[in-house]
């Protein structure tokens, strides 16, 4: 019976012997199982066979089959980024997101993000849910403010469920840069505005 390759190889021999059992005796084998370089974190069934001699009944070879599980976990490891839409000008409306990286081998599930202002007035709900993301791949949470400092901090948390399933809760602080309009004017960030008036 063909049986789907799983990503493990046994370290020494894949097959052990014990010599007799008697009523009521117990006894165990190990194995080492190494896993690829590839595998994918998730609950695996290891196959297993028991071949043994029944001296009640004239030496019987009997064979019983089952499996026994296996989880593969992936540690979590989240980076995070953020990015202003835009210019920030001091008292004027912006957006500001935080990009949430998963860098780890297991998605991350319920993904939420909560905001607390810290030198701008929060104009959008203050709390996103984003679910799910996947190993290797980003998702963004984004705000619409007032910036209200020229030092304001995105203080944000992140709670999450790792690949155990585990509640997990981040505090990320980045800080941002906001300009006068002045500043951003001579720094060539805006363009002045030439309107004409027509009388």
């Amino acid at each position: 019976e063909e049986r789907e390759a799983l990503p493990f190889s046994v370290v020494g021999s894949s097959e052990k012997t014990i010599d007799n059992l008697d009523d009521s005796d117990d006894d165990s084998v190990s194995f080492t199982l190494k896993s690829s370089t590839d595998v994918i974190p998730k609950d695996y069934n290891i196959p297993y066979k028991i071949k043994y001699f029944n001296a009640e009944e004239n030496g019987s070879v009997i064979e019983q089959t089952g499996t026994f599980g296996l989880r593969v976990s992936a540690k979590t490891e989240i980076d995070f980024s953020a990015e202003v839409q835009g210019t920030a000008i001091l008292n004027q409306e912006g957006t500001l997101s935080l990009e949430i990286i998963n860098k780890g081998l297991g998605d991350i599930k319920s993904v939420s993000v909560q905001i607390f202002p810290q030198g701008f007035e929060l104009i959008s709900k203050n709390k996103i849910f984003i679910g799910t993301i996947n190993a290797d791949d980003t998702d963004t949470a984004s705000f619409d403010v007032i910036y209200k400092s020229k030092n304001p901090t995105l203080s944000v948390k992140v709670d999450y469920k790792d690949f155990d399933n585990k509640d997990q809760t981040q505090t990320v602080n980045i800080p941002i840069k906001v300009y006068t309009q002045d500043e951003a004017l001579e720094l060539g960030l805006i363009k002045k505005n030439n309107t004409m008036y027509y009388f």
